[in-house]
C-alpha cells in the first residue's frame, strides 16, 4: 500500500491518529521489503546533480525523483557522482520523470532515510510505500531533535526551511517546495477560505491558505483554529505569489503545531 507522508511536529502531531506507530530508525531496515514492495527492478546509475527543485539528473541524462522526499541542494555532495541503486514506482510524469526509491552503493540502507536523517532532506510527497513512509517520519522527527542539516536555522536563501518573518526572502522560493515556520499573527475568513497570516502587512507578509472544506478535518484532528492566533507553526509546501508569498494547504498533513 502506498500513501502520502503525514507529518509530527515536535510536540504532537499534525493530526490526531498520524501517530508514528511506534517506529524507529534502528528497526527499520526490519521493514525493507515493506517498503520496496511493488517497486521494479532495480538498476544502478550515477546522479550527475542535483536540480533546483529537487530532481536527480541521472549520468544518461534521465531524470528522478526520490520517493517520499524533497531533496536540498546541499545533498550534492552525498548524491553526486556515487553509486545508487534505484527501483521504479508507478509511471513516469508529463515531463518524463520517474519516482523512484534508491539505495546507496554501499549496502541496503535507503537513501532517502539516510538524507532525511541528515537533514539534507525534507519528508513530502506521496505514493510512497507504508513501510518507507513510516522510516521516513521516524528519520525526520530525530533530525528535527538533533538539529540537523536543515533543522540547524532558517535559510537566508539556499535551503528547504525558512522563518515566516521574512517575507522578502521566501520570494526567491516562488514556484519552489518550502518548509515555512513562524507565529500567526491572525487568523482571516471568507466563505470559502480561511487565511494564516504571519504579519500585519497582508499584501507582502507571508500567509497560508486553505479551502474551508478541509476546516473540519483539522478540527477534528486538534489542529484547532481558535488556538491559533499567536501560536507557532510549520507548513510545507510550494511557494506562490499572490500579495506576498503564500503556500496552499490542500492536504492536513501539510501543516502542524511547531511549539
Amino acid at each position: 500500500m502506498r500513501r502520502r507522508c503525514h507529518l509530527a511536529g515536535a510536540v504532537g502531531p499534525v493530526l490526531a491518529g498520524l501517530v508514528l506507530l511506534g517506529a524507529t530508525l534502528g528497526s527499520a531496515g526490519a521493514g525493507e521489503g515493506d517498503c520496496a514492495a511493488g517497486a521494479g527492478a532495480r538498476e544502478s546509475v550515477r546522479v550527475e546533480a542535483v536540480m533546483p527543485d529537487g530532481t536527480l539528473r541521472l549520468a544518461d541524462g534521465r531524470q528522478v525523483m526520490l520517493a517520499g522526499v524533497h531533496v536540498s541542494g546541499e545533498a550534492e555532495s552525498q548524491l553526486v557522482g556515487k553509486p545508487l541503486e534505484i527501483a521504479p514506482l508507478g509511471q513516469a510524469d508529463r515531463w518524463g520523470r520517474r519516482t523512484v526509491l534508491g539505495w546507496s552503493g554501499e549496502g541496503e540502507a535507503l537513501v532517502q532515510q539516510s538524507l532525511v536523517s541528515e537533514g539534507l532532506a525534507a519528508v513530502w510527497g506521496e505514493g510512497v510505500p507504508d513501510g518507507c513512509a513510516e522510516a521516513l517520519l521516524t528519520a525526520e522527527s530525530a533530525a528535527r531533535a538533533q538539529r540537523n542539516g536543515l533543522w540547524g536555522g532558517f535559510a537566508a536563501g539556499a535551503g528547504l526551511r525558512f522563518t515566516a518573518a521574512r517575507p522578502e526572502v521566501l520570494q526567491s522560493r516562488a514556484g519552489r517546495f518550502a518548509i515555512v515556520e513562524g507565529r500567526v499573527e491572525s487568523l482571516g475568513k471568507t466563505r470559502d477560505t480561511r487565511y494564516l497570516n504571519f504579519g500585519r502587512h497582508w499584501a507582502t507578509d507571508f500567509t497560508v491558505t486553505f479551502n474551508s472544506s478541509i476546516e473540519g478535518q483539522l478540527a477534528a484532528a486538534g489542529f484547532d483554529l481558535a488556538r491559533i492566533d499567536g501560536s507557532r507553526v510549520r507548513v510545507r509546501g510550494v511557494v506562490l505569489m499572490k500579495n506576498g508569498p503564500h503556500i496552499e494547504v490542500t492536504d492536513p498533513a501539510q501543516i502542524e503545531w511547531a511549539d
